[in-house]
């Protein structure tokens, strides 16, 4: 047999052997997601629910918190 051909071993808990199953619930990647489309939007205004429904997001509320990461490290900011 191949040593190559093995896959390594994988734990369930390892994000980077996270299986579709995990699909798009891992630790950040909302955050990724909401950074990636804030940057393809450079001079935009946006709402959250405009960012909640262009990136498919299941939580208005999780997106909302991800901005407001973003706002306090300085990375987006929030107009009222």
């Amino acid at each position: 047999m191949d040593p190559a051909a093995q896959a390594p071993p994988t734990r369930p808990d390892d994000p980077a052997t996270a299986t579709a199953s995990s699909g798009d619930r891992r630790p950040g990647y909302l955050y990724r997601q909401v950074a990636a489309y804030l940057a393809s939007q450079p001079d935009e205004w946006l709402k959250v629910r405009e960012v909640t429904a262009a990136i498919a997001a299941r939580s208005s509320g999780a997106v909302f918190e991800a901005l407001k990461k973003m706002a306090a490290a300085g990375y987006a900011t929030h107009y009222t």
